[in-house]
């Protein structure tokens, strides 16, 4: 079963890095561990897998959310073994939206080698926070959004009308935050063909009147954060 916190976000929420960052003390077994996980990753995933900086959280203060980066193959490793989140203690920062152009909604299909939920649909945009994002000592997560509506769907700036951060969803399972917003785009956009990276299978869009029977119909293949996302921007 999948739990959630949800805190409504104020427009002045942020995400700030950590000023003081200590170097996370990791032993030598662990070490060896989290070499031969991102060997065998990169043996079942064809060397697709790249090891640049993700953003983690430190702690959540109720108004602005602090975070450090860390290389990804530590991540992935925690995932692969949980047991490591013991010595690890990981807690990615990622971004999602929940995309409108006109009456349509966003979604793909996750390809089968990503890390988390391999094959599943999902709302769109969706990633981690790497440092291409960071603005004076915080991130800016409007800039992040449209990088990945960008590398996901192709999707330009000057296609994007709106973009609101509505919540922090904190998955207690996976330790995940997830900054949601949502997204308005040009109502033209589903008309126009939609690239999509190789984190992606497809990406396409579903007509709101006909969400209903599409989730009926996919429940077991949407990610949970999806179907959360789902329920808190159709209840508004």
């Amino acid at each position: 079963m999948q739990d959630f916190d949800i805190f409504p976000l104020s427009p002045s929420f942020k995400v700030h890095i950590s000023r003081i960052q200590p170097p996370k003390r990791v032993s030598q077994a662990t070490l060896l561990s989290i070499e031969e996980i991102w060997k065998e990753e990169l043996l079942r995933t064809q060397g697709k897998l790249f090891n640049g900086k993700i953003l983690c959280a430190d702690h959540f203060d109720g108004k602005h959310l602090y975070g450090r980066f860390v290389e990804y193959k530590l991540y992935l490793a925690q995932v692969r073994d949980p047991t490591l989140i013991h010595e690890l203690h990981l807690k990615p920062i990622c971004v999602c939206g929940y995309t409108l152009a006109g009456n349509e909604i966003l979604m793909g299909k996750r390809a089968e080698h990503v890390t988390d939920y391999p094959n599943y649909l999902e709302l769109m945009p969706a990633g981690g926070i790497d440092p291409s994002a960071l603005n004076e000592g915080h991130v800016d997560i409007i800039k992040q959004l449209k990088t990945e509506l960008k590398e996901e769907a192709g999707i330009e700036e000057a296609m994007i009308h709106h973009i609101l951060p509505s919540y922090l969803i904190v998955d207690t399972h996976s330790h995940a935050y997830e900054i949601c917003a949502k997204i308005l785009l040009d109502p033209a956009v589903p008309k126009k063909e939609l690239s999509h990276d190789d984190e992606h299978t497809e990406v396409f869009w579903i007509k709101q009147d006909h969400l209903s029977t599409f989730v009926h119909q996919n429940r077991p293949l949407i990610n949970p954060l999806s179907m959360q996302l789902l329920q808190l921007f159709l209840n508004k």
